[in-house]
């Protein structure tokens, strides 16, 4: 798999064990958590329209600044 990968112009990266620390989803799970606790959406159809709007508050440069603060190395392509 890694020689498929790597013909392609990829680079195989592999996570350390889980630790939240090193993983960039949990700095998204973060500002979701506090927009639906801002919002207090109290019916299923009202959490499940915030977390729609929720996930839409999270952008390219939110995301740029977990993987950093994760340790990813960045590309001048990626910044």
């Amino acid at each position: 798999m890694r020689e498929r990968i790597e013909a392609c112009g990829c680079r195989l990266v592999f996570l350390p064990r889980y630790s939240p620390d090193f993983n960039p989803i949990e700095g998204a799970f973060s500002k979701l958590k506090t927009f639906l606790r801002r919002v207090q959406a109290r019916t299923r159809e009202a959490l499940e329209a915030a977390i729609g709007a929720g996930l839409q508050t999270i952008t390219a440069q939110d995301a740029r600044g977990w993987f950093k603060h994760c340790g990813y190395p960045l590309t001048a392509q990626s910044s």
